[in-house]
């Protein structure tokens, strides 16, 4: 190993950490949890010194976790005694182009800093969630993440034209196509993304990014429920004056925690379930200025008058419109404040989010009745954080409640596993749930691509 250490520091310029404080970064996730002792961690400077170091990894059969922002919550990224390459120093912009509206960028660069930019070029990417600031847009890719604007452009996968990867054996996979249309056998990209790094890792990809258009009205209103809150965002997505890009639910045990913890103003004096929307408003409407019916306002007045909603605050300026989201983004502080937390990642068609949470909280109660639990929604896609604070941290009862809830949401029609991906923590549920002819598809194209499974093991796929 010594001798696969010293090739390793050859190639990487002596950028290792083999040991010492450097090295504990890579071993905790976000939330503390333990990642393992890595082998070593290597911070390649290009996509040539990745291939290299993949290259040395798979011909001295030393198992590989590629790293991006380490913002996950499904122990992806768990590697004791393997190779960490992280990409945080891919960093490059290698082309942007307004006219067609794309930009290709390495690997390393955050969410935030490729959002950034786009808009110095007067352009928009559109993938945003919490974690954006330290998120990799290549993690972002290999975990297809959604976020919060998931409803109007789509997830981590339909913001990608083509990117590059580099497979187990050091060798590169070119897609780094900007076309739309392509009719040339597989999609080759889409192997890579949302398989976590288990068949081969992205250095650089090919975004699309959308035109800075109209203004943007953000609301906050209070709600009695949350089916409430879906016959109101069904009422603004119907009007052809609106865009609804984002339709968030948050519940009144999660504003409740929140207002105990401090740090954000809440506009309503008691805690109730809240919709946060942003809506992009055309400059006109199609055949002139809306009528009073159809704006915002108008909207909102009639949903008051149905009781869909209890009272309402219209950001008028950037500062209220940020401070609106920074009660949305501390969902996750919140959901792990308490221990333990049980946090899901689930999604149902749209249309069963509400009956979803009422089912979830009367299966929580009949296991646990001394429990306690706050849903946050992106309604419009129909992904639902359904964390439980259990009134103990037994493991049968942990894993138990996990089981039902999962359960109920394959029952459904949908998923246990919307946007945060697999990792160690759902190869239970991927097991018990994902139909057993697609797993074994799946378990084959792995073993083909990567034979010696050395490229992230132990995640996405059950033994």
């Amino acid at each position: 190993m010594a001798t696969f250490l010293q090739k390793l520091s050859d190639l990487a310029h002596g950028d290792v950490l083999a040991e010492g404080p450097a090295l504990e970064p890579y071993c905790r996730d976000w939330a503390g949890r333990d990642l393992g002792r890595p082998l070593a961690v290597v911070r390649p400077r290009s996509t040539a010194e990745v291939c290299a170091i993949v290259k040395l990894a798979h011909d001295c059969r030393v198992t590989v976790v590629p790293s991006g922002g380490r913002t996950g919550v499904v122990r992806g990224t768990y590697a004791d005694r393997a190779l960490v390459i992280s990409l945080e120093r891919l960093k490059a912009i290698r082309r942007i182009s307004q006219e067609a509206n794309t930009l290709t960028v390495e690997a390393g660069l955050t969410i935030a800093e490729v959002q950034a930019v786009a808009w110095d070029h007067r352009q928009r990417f559109p993938l945003s969630f919490g974690a954006e600031g330290s998120a990799q847009i290549g993690g972002a890719l290999s975990t297809n993440a959604g976020g919060t604007n998931a409803l109007r452009f789509g997830t981590a996968r339909d913001l990608c034209l083509g990117l590059e990867a580099v497979l187990p054996d050091g060798r590169l996979l070119n897609e780094l196509s900007s076309l739309r249309k392509s009719n040339t056998g597989l999609d080759l990209k889409q192997l890579f993304i949302g398989t976590e790094g288990t068949l081969g890792i992205i250095t650089a990809a090919t975004l699309r990014l959308f035109p800075m258009e109209g203004p943007r009205t953000v609301v906050l209103a209070a709600v009695p429920d949350a089916d409430a809150a879906a016959r109101l965002l069904r009422k603004l997505s119907s009007s052809a004056n609106h865009a609804v890009e984002a339709a968030e639910f948050m519940s009144r045990s999660f504003v409740a925690a929140l207002s105990e913890k401090g740090g954000v103003r809440l506009p309503f004096a008691a805690p109730t379930d809240l919709l946060l929307l942003e809506i992009e408003q055309p400059s006109s409407a199609p055949d002139g200025s809306p009528s009073a019916g159809e704006t915002v306002e108008g909207l909102l007045a009639a949903a008051f008058e149905d009781a869909d909603v209890l009272d309402a605050v219209i950001a008028t300026s950037e500062a209220q419109r940020k401070a609106f989201w920074a009660i949305r983004e501390r969902a996750a502080e919140v959901a792990f404040s308490r221990h333990p937390a049980l946090a899901t990642d689930i999604s149902v068609p749209t249309s069963s989010v509400a009956p979803f949470i009422d089912q979830a909280h009367a299966i929580r109660r009949a296991i646990d009745p001394a429990s306690d639990a706050m849903a946050i929604a992106h309604l419009g896609d129909g992904n639902v954080h359904y964390t439980i604070w259990p009134a103990s941290n037994s493991t049968d009862l942990l894993q138990r409640l996990e089981l039902e809830i999962e359960a109920l949401a394959v029952a459904m029609g949908g998923s246990f596993s919307a946007e945060h991906g697999i990792g160690r923590d759902k190869l239970a549920a991927m097991e018990r749930f994902k139909d057993p002819v697609n797993l074994d598809t799946m378990r084959r194209i792995k073993t083909a691509l990567d034979p010696h499974n050395l490229m992230n093991p132990g995640k996405v796929y059950p033994a």
